[in-house]
């Protein structure tokens, strides 16, 4: 077998020195692989046509830029940006309520304030005593017939001194009791505490009681004390005039019990006016504290110095004496 090759570069082969017959069959395939190869060439193309690259961003600034920008923005973590729409729109929504509220609070504390002020005007003022009044203070219209008057006074007392304390006040009372003198602590307005242990009428006899007293070891004098009058209102027309007389005769005892500590005897028209005092007394019965009170000090007076005027014992004198002493602690504190 020879290969030749003509001019036009095609590959002639001789089989026994005569041309091969070429066959078709063997063209044809290498055709279709050809083909084959053109094919699967071309769909790889197109994969890789089709195949999404995925490439790295590109920093638009350099990185020593942005870091350092970054710190700038850390300065300050906690500014935030708000439009100037809003921060004025927010400004005066707190501004109109706060109005509003100041506002509402006016117009209801003066509302309170008009009611406060009716009410007021409406209720009478009371006095801060119910019990007792001063005569500058005048008495209820409709309450003249059943009113009780305390008449102004002034007697004598023996004073056995004056404390800064009740305890030591109440030290000296329990000598003096011990020795059957009649004492009564007064708390003064200036927080001292007098002790009083004895009275009489008129200056002369506060002496000469002081003197029975200094006897007894007991350090006084005497001095002025002036009895405060006043008004008070009874539950009853009946209970005022049982009162008012039994009050009228205050003078007497305190004028007879100063000269029965003093050993002198009672006048007869004193006895009979006592007497009838402590019949009166003694049949009526008083349905309020202050009359109780009142009626109770005359009475045990007055039966102390009918006592002393038959016995003739100084002590029932002393206990005569004991009872008017809570009287004027009682005046005392008329406001």
């Amino acid at each position: 077998m020879k290969e030749q090759s003509n001019k036009n570069g095609q590959i002639k082969i001789m089989l026994n020195e005569k041309p091969a017959p070429f066959k078709e069959e063997k063209k044809t395939q290498a055709r279709d692989i050809l083909e084959n190869v053109s094919i699967e060439t071309a769909a790889a193309r197109e994969e890789a046509e089709e195949f999404d690259w995925i490439l790295p961003e590109i920093d638009p600034e350099p990185r020593e830029f942005i870091q350092a920008n970054q710190k700038e923005k850390n300065k300050h973590p906690f500014k935030t940006s708000v439009k100037k729409g809003n921060m004025f729109h927010t400004v005066s929504s707190l501004l109109f309520s706060l109005a509003f509220a100041i506002g509402l609070g006016i117009a209801f504390g003066i509302i309170l304030l008009k009611f406060i002020s009716a009410e007021d005007s409406q209720t009478p003022a009371e006095p801060n005593n119910p019990t007792a009044t001063s005569a500058n203070q005048a008495p209820p219209a409709n309450a003249s017939a059943s009113l009780v008057k305390i008449p102004a006074m002034t007697v004598y007392v023996i004073q056995g001194g004056v404390f800064s304390n009740q305890e030591a006040a109440d030290t000296l009372v329990s000598q003096l009791d011990e020795k059957g003198i009649p004492s009564v602590i007064i708390e003064n307005n200036d927080s001292a505490y007098t002790v009083l242990l004895g009275l009489a009428s008129n200056e002369n006899e506060a002496k000469q009681l002081a003197a029975i007293y200094a006897e007894k070891e007991v350090e006084v004098y005497a001095k002025e004390q002036s009895l405060k009058e006043g008004t008070f209102e009874t539950a009853s027309k009946g209970n005022a005039t049982v009162l008012n007389e039994a009050i009228s005769s205050l003078p007497i005892l305190f004028d007879i019990t100063g000269k029965a500590a003093l050993g002198q005897g009672v006048p007869e028209d004193a006895q009979t006016k006592l007497s009838q005092i402590s019949s009166s007394l003694q049949s009526t019965e008083f349905q309020d504290q202050t009359s109780s009170l009142l009626a109770d000090i005359i009475l045990q007076a007055s039966t102390s110095l009918e006592t002393f005027s038959q016995s003739k014992n100084v002590n029932d004198a002393y206990q005569a004496q004991q009872v008017l002493l809570s009287y004027i602690k009682l005046n005392h504190e008329i406001e």
